[in-house]
């Protein structure tokens, strides 16, 4: 092999490894971990992931009780618990006693505030993006004041 062919070939490599790596990071319908308070430019102080993604509740669900799945779930991932075996994994500046998991149907954990189920919007990609907030005016972030511990 040539050092043309073969530089051409590792700069493909590093750069397929690095768009992998990256889109790692948006990926959403997997667990990641703990919820954390994290402030936004247009929503305040909501819940969010370890990485400050904003998440959601949907007036549709009941208290413990996801209705969003199937095409719902592609727009609205659930918040998946990384390690349901763990009572509740860890917080960053949340209250305990609002935090809670919940099975869904698919028998999967999520992740719960105040007993609603949380989601991500998948037009969120960056830390402190809120974009999915009054969507439908049914899809709203919690204002975290008051829930700090």
């Amino acid at each position: 092999m040539t050092r043309r062919k073969l530089a051409a070939l590792t700069a493909v490599v590093w750069i397929g490894l690095s768009a992998g790596a990256f889109a790692q990071v948006l990926v959403m319908n997997e667990p990641v971990g703990p919820l954390r308070a994290f402030g936004t430019e247009t929503a305040g102080i909501v819940p969010a992931d370890p990485r400050g993604i904003t998440l959601y509740t949907y007036d549709a669900d009941t208290a413990g009780k996801p209705t969003c799945s199937g095409a719902c779930a592609q727009t609205w991932p659930p918040f998946l618990v990384a390690d349901p075996s763990l009572p509740h994994d860890s917080y960053d500046g949340v209250r305990r006693d609002n935090v809670g998991i919940i099975a869904r149907e698919d028998g999967k954990k999520q992740r719960t505030f105040n007993d609603m189920p949380l989601y991500y919007h998948d037009k969120d990609t960056n830390p402190g993006d809120a974009t999915g907030n009054k969507v439908g005016n049914v899809w709203s972030v919690v204002n975290l004041p008051g829930f700090f511990e």
